[in-house]
């Protein structure tokens, strides 16, 4: 969390910028940043597992997540395109 915190202070001018080159909403700039921020320990936990020679629990666990995260995406895109 303590993470998150100060990557919003430092990434605010950023995502802020890039609302307005973009025309895309904050909120949808800011999904992205964060879900790329909250992938890393997961993708340490993928590395992890392909140390240990565990391949195919390393490709369920990333196969799992990318389908979470998609579902995730298309649930806020879908948002922002119908009710916003």
């Amino acid at each position: 969390i303590i993470m998150l915190i100060r990557s919003w202070y430092f990434l605010d001018p950023i995502v802020t910028f890039t609302t307005e080159a973009s025309k895309a909403p904050k909120w949808l700039i800011w999904f992205l940043v964060l879900s790329t921020l909250t992938s890393w320990p997961e993708f340490k936990s993928v590395l992890a597992l392909l140390k240990r020679q565990k391949t195919l629990d390393a490709f369920i666990n990333i196969l799992v997540s990318n389908i979470t995260n998609l579902w995730l995406a298309i649930i806020w895109v879908l948002i922002w395109l119908y009710i916003l």
